[in-house]
């Protein structure tokens, strides 16, 4: 069955882990549900990122636990934010409900916006 791109923006304005009040997780929760979404096929998460400092940065999609980001940064790194795509398989999201979990260990510090996913959905037929 033929299937075409489809993609979802969210969490525009920007965060920062650990958080102003020292919270060294934060959940996103604002992604909107994947109309027609073909998991048998991968999708692409795509956001803006800066890492100060010495950090281990770590993304899990919530529902289930499955970490697909797991990356260490350590300076010197680039000074302005870098665009960071990851491919997720389809089979790990659902048509609703995907949270992702970011978690940031180490002495610094991740500054995380403007995320995209882009997936492919199944055309009816």
């Amino acid at each position: 069955m033929p299937s075409f791109a489809q993609f979802v923006t969210f969490k525009d304005d920007g965060f920062t882990v650990p958080t102003p009040t020292g919270e060294h997780n934060y959940t996103i929760d604002t992604i909107s549900p994947l109309a027609d979404l073909d998991t048998d096929r991968d999708a692409v998460l795509e956001f803006s990122l800066l890492a100060q400092g010495n950090v281990h940065l770590t993304m899990t999609i919530k529902h289930n636990n499955f970490k697909f980001l797991d990356h260490n940064f350590r300076p010197p790194e680039p000074a302005s934010p870098q665009v960071w795509r990851e491919i997720i398989a389809g089979s790990r999201l659902q048509l609703q409900g995907n949270e992702i979990v970011v978690a940031v260990g180490g002495t610094g510090n991740v500054e995380l916006s403007d995320f995209t996913l882009t997936y492919h959905a199944q055309t009816p037929g």
